[in-house]
């Protein structure tokens, strides 16, 4: 169990190491591409070594001064291949990827209305799901027809990443338009793997016009005309090897962000934080409340730009936030309503449905945390409601979750009288020196 005390002083400088997230996604392009892959830099924590038994079916890894040089394995090898379920991020990208690439997907932990909405999706571009169920309750999903793929007329942004897998597996040509802007992290990397892509923006009336129009009337750029076309050619892949550099952890540059809003006292930089828009979603959210985190960029990298944030002026107020498209959001989630917890007024988190499809149910999971922090808090159908608190008592959180709440939770304990207990199996995982780094950085009140 972490144990965590109230703070009063969080200062220093913390480094994020590298996102373990796109060593899984980086070695799944390799085998779609068919070409050798270096992909760094690698912590050596528990789930990294995870991600490289899970690959091991499919490509050999070698580690050479912190990166893993990636080579695929002949196709005939590994008809299946087992991946983690629920917890998994970019779910959707590796599920489709992988049967278009002729795989049996088996996933150990995946409900019904999960199921049902793939095959709603594969069905929606031309393409059939077939699943298959195991004696140990997990499930085997397989691609049975692929003949008819096009992208829909009509495409969600969260379905973007089901459908781009279907076209990378299946070594296909795409172009289509949608009317909100492409934040996937696939912006960046797929032409770093060496696939020809190209997004551009067209407006029906002048592009200054329009950010003015907008300002004015409060609307979306979708509302002005704006659209967004996108063009990816992956019937083949440029170049006989990538190199693929990993930028830092974003679901821990948030957590970190969290903890420093909550605890204004004292001077915290934070530094290897990805500055897309992939992974903005807290620094965006602080804005917005009232906080002025100063960015300054120092880097680049196959993911994008990455910088050094600096949280300053913390006045923190209730907003509202539109989660889309969700896989942007759904990693930070917790921290959002965490921070939304000490802020004043309320908060409301819209868009989050698909977490219901999770197993347990993932806004259920996140609010029975809340309940145990005594934070006040609505539901909706899809979404969150928060009541800001001055003042919170400590509190245990016993069972396992995820790294996301269990990080998330853990430095609102720094906020919260007394001792706050959190079980970090997951946090181990995912971030080893998680209490070490908490304990260099916050000064805890006697």
């Amino acid at each position: 169990m972490l144990e965590v005390k109230a703070a009063k002083e969080v200062r220093g400088r913390v480094e994020l190491p590298p996102n373990p997230d796109f060593l899984l996604v980086g070695g799944l392009l390799a085998v779609a591409a068919n070409k050798s892959m270096r992909i760094g830099p690698v912590a050596g924590t528990p789930l990294c070594r995870d991600v490289r038994e899970t690959l091991s079916a499919l490509v050999d890894i070698e580690e050479r001064g912190g990166s893993w040089s990636i080579t695929p394995k002949p196709q005939a090898t590994a008809s299946s291949l087992a991946v983690p379920g629920e917890q998994m991020r970019y779910r959707q990208l590796t599920v489709f990827l992988l049967m278009a690439l002729g795989k049996t997907v088996v996933l150990r932990s995946v409900t019904e209305k999960r199921l049902d909405s793939w095959k709603r999706m594969a069905k929606q571009a031309g393409c059939a799901i077939e699943t298959k169920s195991f004696d140990d309750g997990s499930a085997g999903l397989s691609l049975v027809s692929a003949d008819t793929f096009a992208m829909p007329a009509q495409m969600e942004p969260d379905a973007l990443h089901a459908y781009l897998g279907l076209a990378i597996g299946l070594k296909r040509g795409i172009l289509f338009q949608v009317d909100y802007q492409i934040s996937s992290p696939l912006r960046n990397l797929l032409p770093a793997v060496g696939y020809d892509v190209t997004i551009r923006s067209e407006s029906s009336e002048n592009e200054a016009l329009a950010r003015r129009m907008r300002f004015l009337r409060g609307r979306k750029k979708s509302d002005v005309g704006v659209t967004y076309s996108f063009t990816g050619d992956f019937t083949k892949c440029s170049g006989a090897e990538a190199a693929i550099s990993v930028p830092g952890d974003d679901i821990l540059g948030g957590v970190l962000l969290v903890a420093k809003a909550l605890v204004p006292r004292g001077n915290l930089i934070i530094e290897n934080v990805p500055l897309e828009p992939w992974a903005n979603a807290l620094p965006n959210l602080v804005r917005k409340m009232g906080c002025r985190p100063a960015v300054q960029e120092t880097g680049e990298t196959s993911l994008g730009k990455t910088g050094m944030i600096q949280p300053q002026k913390f006045e923190l107020a209730g907003r509202k936030t539109e989660c889309t498209p969700l896989y942007q959001y759904e990693a930070h989630v917790p921290a959002m309503v965490v921070l939304s917890c000490f802020a004043q007024g309320q908060s409301i988190l819209r868009n989050l449905r698909e977490l219901r499809e999770n197993q347990p149910d993932g806004i259920e999971e996140i609010l029975a945390c809340v309940r145990a922090m005594g934070g006040r808090h609505g539901e909706m159908p899809d979404g969150i409601v928060m009541d800001g608190a001055k003042q919170l008592d400590g509190f245990d959180l016993p069972d396992e979750t995820p790294a996301p709440i269990a990080g998330a939770f853990a430095v609102a304990g720094l906020k919260c009288m007394g001792t706050t207990k959190i079980a970090d199996q997951a946090l181990a995982r995912r971030w080893p020196s998680f209490a070490q780094m908490l304990d260099e950085i916050c000064e805890y009140r006697k």
